[in-house]
């Protein structure tokens, strides 16, 4: 059994996931290869940059380990990555046993938090590209309002107060 912890920067996330190894082997060892997934806020830029797809691509089973306000974009990738698990950060360990022993692959989806592909790639264009309303707008083919309306959508979904904390710039 392989175990992979991204991205590697968390001691603490690391030290949390190797003592639950230790505590459940016996429930882990029929896969072959988990990965482990810090989706935190602290990891959001090599998160969206979407460099773990790799893991999924060579078999590997995924397991994201999320902070409440990013389990939107948790669940859209769990729709994604269909051998893939999402926990938020604060689940019982014993559940996450649980499901991870009875490979239940379909646990917590709940459809109206899930980010759409259009509100993923407005995401990915803010946060990670830093590219403006209107340039998103023209680069996408829509009006300056439905790229405020998508942005608000996401604020709504990840629950902030306003959408500037999404990293939007007007010019």
């Amino acid at each position: 059994m392989k175990i992979t912890v991204w991205p590697d920067n968390n001691l603490y996330f690391h030290y949390g996931i190797d003592v639950f190894i230790e505590n459940h082997k016996k429930s882990v060892k029929k896969y072959p290869w988990l990965v482990f997934i810090d989706l935190s806020g602290y990891n959001l830029k090599d998160i969206l940059r979407g460099n773990f797809f790799d893991f999924s691509s060579k078999g590997a089973t995924i397991v994201f380990i999320c902070e409440e306000k990013l389990l939107p974009l948790g669940l859209y990738y769990k729709e994604i990555i269909k051998k893939s698990y999402l926990f938020s950060a604060r689940e019982n360990t014993e559940y996450i046993v649980q499901k991870i022993g009875s490979r239940d692959y379909d646990h917590m989806v709940n459809p109206f938090r899930v980010l759409s592909g259009d509100e993923y790639l407005l995401l990915r264009m803010m946060f990670i590209e830093h590219k403006s309303i209107k340039l998103i707008a023209s680069e996408l083919g829509v009006s300056n309002k439905t790229v405020y309306s998508r942005a608000e959508s996401i604020s709504k979904k990840i629950q902030i107060k306003n959408i500037k904390y999404l990293c939007i710039r007007d010019s």
